[in-house]
């Protein structure tokens, strides 16, 4: 299995996790950045039809029924019906959670409510998405959790925190992670050499040399798997000790449901995961039985959210369907750097 290092292979399941949120409703609209000849942004659906003209800078996907767009010196939230929500002069945002938005202002975070009014100041290196009342943010160097009950932040002692997932934050103390709660708490202590977010009640760790399946309590050891990686709908990639470092993919029951013949294999996201035949070569997406559904032609795939995946081949980008046609004349090849 070709070597991803840590850090990159959870910023792959946290793309997946934020871009695979939006709940049917919404996913059934689809809409999809796209841009014209002039370089300007829009959204289009699944049938490139335009839907919100080009007239942006660069546009994200949409998640929960609203999409991030931006126009110097603003950030826009847009509808799926064009409606520019709300429109503020933030360097970033992160999407809207049930309390408001994470916003970044003179290079640092806070956070802002469905107005746009500050709830925290902009004085944060880092400020997440609230889970309950509890969200992770460092400041002055310190990571802690911020309190949208009582507007203050307490430093936790750790050298990290993640994400929330399910209801649960991975941190990192003193080289080992353990799990914190919606109320800030301790879950589960700093024992864990690995721990990726929790997806459908599971999480991937590794403890002593071994890796597993948790859940808040147990640690369900599975096989001696020389790797684990991310949990996600339902499976997880594993390489095993007897398979010459192909890999594959278990159910949390540790049943092998797809053999171990990859070179490389990411996490699952609307029912697809990208894969890689042999080393060195290209990837190329198969469904949750392992048909393949695309050519193995690509440098880049990354996870499909509302029914598109961008991928890259030779530097240049460009959003394909599930079947991996791209989308029509609205989208030209455009260097990875374009895609924000």
């Amino acid at each position: 299995m070709k070597k991803i290092s840590r850090f990159n292979i959870l910023a792959f399941f946290a793309a997946a996790w934020i871009f695979a949120a939006a709940p049917s409703a919404v996913k059934a609209e689809n809409l999809i950045p796209y841009s014209d000849s002039k370089g300007h942004w829009g959204y289009c659906d699944e049938s490139s039809a335009v839907k919100i003209k080009p007239k942006y800078e660069a546009a994200r996907q949409f998640k929960n029924g609203m999409g991030i767009a931006f126009t110097n010196p603003y950030t826009v939230f847009i509808s799926s019906s064009g409606t520019e929500i709300l429109r503020g002069r933030w360097q970033n945002v992160k999407y809207p959670d049930e309390h408001g938005i994470p916003v970044k202002l003179r290079g640092y975070w806070g956070y802002a409510d469905k107005k746009g009014e500050m709830i925290f100041p902009a004085e944060y290196e880092e400020f997440y998405n609230f889970s309950g009342n509890s969200a992770p943010a460092k400041k002055n160097g310190l990571w802690g959790i911020a309190d949208i009950s009582t507007k203050e932040f307490r430093p936790c002692g750790c050298d990290e925190i993640k994400p929330y997932s399910e209801g649960y934050a991975v941190f990192l103390k003193n080289g080992k992670y353990g799990l914190i709660d919606e109320n800030g708490n301790e879950a589960l202590p700093p024992a864990y050499d690995e721990l990726y977010p929790f997806s459908a009640g599971f999480a991937t760790a590794r403890l002593d040399g071994k890796y597993g399946l948790i859940t808040t309590k147990l640690l369900f050891k599975i096989r001696d798997y020389i790797r684990l990686w991310p949990y996600s709908e339902g499976y997880a990639a594993a390489t095993a000790l007897d398979s010459e470092n192909k890999c594959g993919y278990i159910d949390n029951g540790g049943i092998i449901t797809i053999p171990f013949q990859y070179a490389e294999c990411l996490p699952f996201s609307e029912g697809k995961a990208a894969v890689r035949k042999d080393k060195g070569g290209k990837l190329g997406y198969i469904d949750s039985s392992g048909k393949e559904l695309t050519k193995f032609k690509y440098d880049y795939a990354y996870p499909f959210a509302n029914g598109a995946a961008w991928t890259v081949i030779k530097e240049k980008g460009i959003w394909i369907n599930e079947e991996g046609r791209p989308f029509d004349k609205y989208f030209r090849l455009k260097k990875i750097r374009d895609m924000r």
